[in-house]
């Protein structure tokens, strides 16, 4: 028997195998559906200007707690971070931060550098972009009253991998937006 385009004789409990893992695939695909995309563009590069005019809240955060849900069948696997924010370069966002996302090609992940990463950073310090998850029909209870990134490819990122042109730009703008007070360190949450 041939399969596809590929050409390659399959056996009869090679053909069950085979339709157990397609069946296993769509079954959990869902879930994984996200993809990094901007503006409808796929893995677009984006400018820290153009971010922070899409994102309601921009600030300087340390990840101080992470939660993992990788067994929730209704709503997919998820991690639940809670951020506090150092300093705020654009809007009031709430301190801390509840942040929220889904593990999958669109999640944003506040976890170690390099490949084979899966722990949370505790302690270290990000730049975010951020816009609250909006209420909706139907929305899962883990959603509500959270943040997300503006954009999981582009320009959130730990703080010490934000160069100096860019914390430049991010002070430019942040006096731009409030001519009077610039970037500001929140008061501390309740």
């Amino acid at each position: 028997m041939l399969v596809g385009s590929l050409s390659l004789p399959l056996r009869n409990g090679e053909i069950v195998l085979s339709l157990a893992a397609i069946l296993a695939f769509t079954t959990y695909a869902p879930v994984a559906t996200a993809l990094c995309s901007y503006n409808k563009v796929l893995y677009a590069k984006t400018t820290v200007e153009q971010e922070y005019r899409d994102s309601k809240w921009v600030a300087q955060v340390r990840v101080v707690s992470a939660k993992d849900n990788f067994t929730d069948r209704q709503d997919g696997p998820w991690s639940l971070y809670r951020l506090q924010v150092l300093k705020v370069f654009k809007g009031m966002p709430p301190n801390p931060v509840p942040f929220l996302t889904y593990r999958n090609s669109g999640g944003f992940y506040f976890e170690g550098a390099g490949a084979g990463a899966s722990h949370a950073d505790i302690g270290r310090i990000y730049l975010v972009f951020l816009n609250p998850a909006l209420p909706f029909s139907g929305q899962p209870k883990i959603e509500r009253g959270t943040a997300f990134v503006n954009y999981a490819c582009g320009q959130s990122k730990r703080w010490i991998d934000v160069t100096k042109p860019e914390k430049q730009s991010l002070e430019r703008l942040s006096t731009a937006a409030s001519p009077t007070s610039g970037a500001t360190s929140p008061s501390p949450g309740p």
